[in-house]
């Protein structure tokens, strides 16, 4: 999409190509903030609050009208990707027993690259039709899967186990 968004923004080679660094760098600020949140408020939670945070920001890429707005909205994004990948590393390991965790996240992070290239094929089929606007606009989706996350998954029992001996009732809220 690269291209497309700089021809429509006129971004030079350097500001397009910053774009992704923004990104990598709120997702290293999400992974450190999200992580620590979810030590203390739980995985499902926090997971929930990162995805919305990623899909809004991605959707509301497409509202951009110059470079600055386009790297405030894309680093927001990165934030709630960074938390949602680091969470979800937690939960695998949490979740599946002891012998089968390295499997598990391995898992995570095949997902990850998978998810990666299925967005490659989209993108190559849909931008034409729909453009760069329409591209981050279908961003807003995983916001839906926001709730079906905070719907069905509950908390490890791992998880659980540790924070009742803590006597934390912070996980009882929302």
């Amino acid at each position: 999409m690269l291209p497309a968004i700089s021809s429509a923004l006129a971004l030079t080679s350097t500001q397009a190509g910053s774009l992704v660094t923004w990104t990598m760098l709120g997702a290293v600020v999400g992974g450190l903030i999200f992580g620590t949140m979810s030590d203390h408020l739980g995985r499902i939670r926090v997971l929930t609050w990162t995805i919305l945070i990623f899909a809004v920001f991605t959707g509301l890429c497409a509202l951009a009208r110059g470079y600055w707005d386009l790297v405030a909205y894309r680093t927001v994004a990165g934030i709630g990707l960074g938390g949602e990948f680091g969470i979800g590393m937690a939960l695998a390991a949490e979740a599946w027993p002891a012998s089968k965790r390295a499997r598990a996240t391995s898992y995570v992070m095949l997902g990850w690259h998978a998810g990666v290239l299925l967005a490659a094929f989209v993108t190559a089929i849909l931008l034409p039709v729909i453009g760069w606007r329409g591209m981050f606009l279908l961003g807003i989706l995983p916001a839906i899967v926001a709730f079906f996350v905070r719907r069905t998954l509950h908390e490890p029992e791992i998880f659980v186990e540790k924070h009742a001996t803590r006597g934390s009732t912070r996980l009882a809220c929302w």
